[in-house]
């Protein structure tokens, strides 16, 4: 996986990050189940150019959670309390939106 580096919308660098140089992805993990929550988790902190920037366990937490973190990719599980992955993800559009995955047990 690519280290990824998110400009501003004007294209200008981000409050921190310096010209060339790349970042960790950041992103969000979204499921009900913790095991499930850990479990990615874990895998995602193999790869040195991943980082966990926070955690949800509904889609209304999920939500909130991008809304505050800006993350690069958010991981959705489809069946979640209140909002699914899916209608979590149709909010999820626009100018620096984060890639979903969705996942499903």
């Amino acid at each position: 996986m690519r280290s990824m580096r998110r400009h501003a919308p004007d294209g200008t660098i981000g409050p921190g990050e310096k010209p060339g140089v790349d970042r960790r992805l950041r992103a969000v993990i979204a499921d009900d189940e913790p095991r499930a929550r850990q479990f990615l988790e874990r895998l995602l902190r193999e790869h040195r150019e991943v980082e966990v920037v926070g955690e949800a366990k509904s889609g209304g937490d999920t939500l909130a959670l991008v809304a505050r973190l800006s993350p690069d990719v958010a991981f959705l599980d489809i069946q979640m309390p209140d909002l699914s992955g899916l209608e979590v993800a149709r909010h999820l559009t626009g100018e620096g939106a984060p890639v979903v995955v969705m996942a499903r047990q």
